[in-house]
């Protein structure tokens, strides 16, 4: 029964998943998420991304569990839905308390918002607490953890950077969305490099302690 509720559930987080990845698509496609702006460009994106390959691969081994009737697990699988709990964690905090349309506002619940700040890291954050086998995680996957949002941010950090010193140091304002897909991220109004990098690490320094709550948990489960 155990195997049955968890391909079951995993079913569910995979197609909410893919409802959300096709969002992603659609609202920049369409220019309703972000005025044409390539998707690749936004965390929210990324961190669907990686949710999508981590339910896939998460609910595949659970069919298998189901099939041999004995657990099956990877320390890979579990290793890329850390990497994706912290994310999906990012993006629903963020997005919920950061950014202009907040979760208490009407703006928040659109449909593709809805799948993509809420239902997914929610399904996200209930995998990883109810069906995750104890004692997976070791002491640095809260380190490893914030390894793609690291990525991410020195990624759009640079790219910025490079394109701003090729335009005699100071972007077009025609061309922020392209290159600044967050206003704090703008650094030609008023934000400075060491600034935005102070504020980034200190993001990242409490998704690390958001992933040892998440590790502490994990470590007093009992086994399955």
């Amino acid at each position: 029964m155990q195997y049955l509720s968890k391909v079951a559930f995993r079913t569910i987080w995979m197609l909410i998943a893919l409802v959300a990845t096709a969002f992603t698509l659609i609202d920049h496609l369409t220019g309703l998420g972000g005025d044409g702006i390539p998707p690749v460009l936004f965390y929210t994106t990324w961190s669907v991304w990686l949710a999508l390959v981590s339910s896939v691969l998460a609910w595949i081994f659970s069919v298998l569990s189901l099939v041999k009737k004995e657990e099956c697990d990877s320390k890979v699988v579990s290793f890329i839905e850390f990497c994706a709990l912290i994310m999906m964690i990012a993006t629903f905090i963020v997005s919920a308390f950061v950014l202009p349309d907040k979760i208490w506002t009407g703006a928040y619940w659109t449909a593709s918002s809805t799948f993509k700040h809420f239902l997914l890291p929610i399904l996200t954050v209930i995998d990883v607490l109810v069906y995750q086998r104890g004692k997976v995680y070791t002491v640095f996957y809260p380190l490893y953890g914030v390894i793609p949002s690291l990525v991410y941010w020195v990624t759009i950090v640079v790219r910025a950077l490079v394109y701003r010193a090729s335009c005699g140091g100071a972007i077009p304002e025609a061309e922020y969305d392209f290159y600044y897909p967050y206003g704090f991220t703008n650094f030609d109004t008023g934000h400075s490099v060491g600034g935005l990098c102070g504020m980034l690490a200190g993001i990242l320094v409490g998704l690390i302690l958001i992933g040892y709550l998440f590790w502490l948990f994990n470590r007093r489960k009992t086994e399955n």
